[in-house]
This record gives C-alpha cells, sequence and structure tokens, in this order.
C-alpha cells in the first residue's frame, strides 16, 4: 500500500511541475511580446475565397522560440510520467503474479497436511485395531491352554509359580472378580479385579488364605499388563472362564 501511495504521489508532482511551466512558457512569451514593442494583431482578411491566404502576418521570431522552449519542457515531462506509468503497471503485474504463487503455495501445504493428518489417523486406527486384536487372541490362547490341562490350576510360564482359581464372577459393568491362591513359589490368597479390553487389573483384597482377606477396595486402581506380566496369565484365565 506504501508503494501505490508513491507513485501516486509522483503522478501529482509531476503534473503540478508541468502546470507550473507551462504557465512560466506563457509569461515569458507575454514578456517577449511586450519588449519587442509589436501588437500582434489579428487581421480579418476579406470574405473572398481565392484570396484568403493573403493576409496572416508572419509568427515572430520570439513566439517561435517560445513555442519551441515550450516543447522541450513537455517533452521530458511526458517521458518520464510515460516511463513511471510502465514501471506502475509492471509492479503491479509482478505483485499480482506473487501473490497468485503465494496462494497456490499455501493451497498445496494446506492439502499436504490434510493427507498427513488423514494418513495417521488412518495408522493409528488400523494399529489399535491390531493391538486389540492381538491381546484378545494371546489371551484366548492363555486362557484356553491352562483350562485343558486343569481350569482351577494357573501355571506361570517359566516359573515354578502356580495358583489356584478359587472363584470368579462378571459384574454388571463387565469386570470380572476372581479370587486366586497361591500354591507354589510362595502363599496367600488374592482377590483381583479383571478386564479383558484392555487386559488390566487391580487388587481389591488380599490375605493368607481366600477365608482371611483383608477389607475390599470395591474401585481399586487398574494397571493394563502386558502379555509378558505374570498376572495376565491369572486375567487371561479369568476371561477365558468367564466368557
Amino acid at each position: 500500500m506504501a508503494k501505490r501511495g508513491g507513485i501516486f504521489q509522483a503522478f501529482r508532482n509531476l503534473f503540478r511541475f508541468a502546470i507550473w511551466a507551462l504557465a512560466g512558457v506563457l509569461a515569458a512569451a507575454i514578456w517577449f511580446n511586450w519588449q519587442s514593442g509589436e501588437d500582434v494583431a489579428a487581421v480579418v482578411p476579406e470574405v473572398v475565397l481565392p484570396e484568403v491566404e493573403a493576409d496572416v502576418e508572419p509568427v515572430t521570431e520570439e513566439v517561435a522560440a517560445v513555442e519551441e522552449a515550450a516543447k522541450d519542457a513537455v517533452t521530458p515531462v511526458t517521458e518520464a510520467v510515460e516511463e513511471i506509468a510502465e514501471e506502475a503497471e509492471e509492479a503491479v503485474t509482478q505483485a499480482t503474479e506473487a501473490v497468485e504463487a503465494q496462494e497456490e503455495t499455501v493451497a498445496e501445504t494446506v492439502e499436504a497436511v490434510e493427507e498427513a493428518v488423514v494418513s495417521v489417523e488412518e495408522g493409528v486406527v488400523e494399529a489399535a485395531e491390531g493391538t486389540v486384536a492381538d491381546v484378545a487372541s494371546a489371551v484366548e490362547d492363555a486362557a484356553s491352554k491352562t483350562l485343558t490341562t486343569d481350569p482351577t490350576t494357573i501355571t506361570i510360564p517359566g516359573t515354578d509359580t502356580t495358583f489356584t482359581l478359587i472363584n470368579a464372577f462378571r459384574r454388571d459393568n463387565g469386570a470380572i472378580e476372581v479370587t486366586t491362591q497361591q500354591t507354589t513359589g510362595g502363599s496367600g490368597a488374592t482377590l483381583w479385579l479383571v478386564t479383558c479390553a484392555p487386559l488390566a487389573v487391580g487388587t481389591i483384597a488380599t490375605g493368607p488364605s481366600a477365608g482371611e482377606l483383608s477389607a475390599r477396595v470395591e474401585d481399586p486402581e487398574m494397571t493394563e499388563i502386558p502379555l509378558s506380566d505374570p498376572r495376565a496369565m491369572i486375567a487371561g484365565t479369568a476371561c477365558g472362564v468367564m466368557r
């Protein structure tokens, strides 16, 4: 906006300069006429068509010089105005092309960002669905293997630790309460709260035996567990039993 104001200000200044130059030329012409002492009188010829060319007085040398000077003064102004107009037009064209290029770049960037967001969202959804499916399959496999050997005995692979599944029931919200008694590798009983998807466990109560459990915690803190966690076998068995 500042550049446009500068160009139009230059136009106004040049126009004012041309007016003052013409006024100066006119004043000089009047002064030269007065100094020469000659009066330029208009002679009205007789209205006789064959003799129209006869009575026109020649232009004095001073007037001719003034006219030539006026032409010389106006010509540079005209050329300067034309040059400025050409530069202004070129600047406007370049600015328009720059704006169009910038708009095209912004549109391409927005399109690329939208495509990237869609791609990421699709990848996250697919990964989440795959993880849930893998966990559910692993839980079902673990539960089926455990129940095949002994439905009431839970063996932790790679260790000598075993648990006995004493009881299990499902809450109205879908969570499962399961009581286990450790038979080898330790001792004690635990009342667990289990969710199957996601696979998570929380401790409701503990004690030396199932009949000597501590006070219940109705809403224990739930911890999501990987399949490598020993508690995953307990949770998997509970989910298989209550399926």
